[in-house]
């Protein structure tokens, strides 16, 4: 059975390009939410094996998220995406709530297929 990945972002195009690229190429499921609050929900719903969430929602962040899911009953490795904070910035906030790894946009398929195995091999 194919993994299961939520994407978490406000942009509905950046959502359909990952979603393309990680259904059609890489063979995940991916659900999407462009909220942290429908995020949220669709944790339960959807039990998703690994997240992607941007750091900057419309209702949230990405690093509020990523400590809701850490601190949850079901806990999942988590990459961050952003294309606003400061490299290093956004590497000490993240580390400090848990998540496991961070990306910079823009970025490639092969990275973040890098990235994604990386995580699920380690489950």
């Amino acid at each position: 059975m194919n993994k299961k990945i939520l994407i978490v972002d406000d942009d509905p195009s950046f959502l359909s390009w990952l979603r393309f690229g990680l259904e059609k190429k890489n063979c995940f499921q991916v659900v999407t939410a462009e909220t942290m609050g429908q995020g949220l929900n669709l944790l339960d719903s959807e039990k998703p094996d690994l997240a992607i969430l941007d750091i900057k929602l419309p209702d949230g962040d990405g690093f509020e998220m990523c400590k809701r899911i850490k601190k949850g009953t079901h806990p999942l490795p988590v990459i961050l995406v952003t294309g606003v904070f400061q490299e290093s910035d956004a590497y000490q906030k993240g580390n400090k709530v848990g998540a496991d790894d961070l990306l910079i946009k823009p970025f490639s398929f092969e990275q973040l297929t890098l990235r994604i195995n990386r995580q699920l091999v380690e489950l």
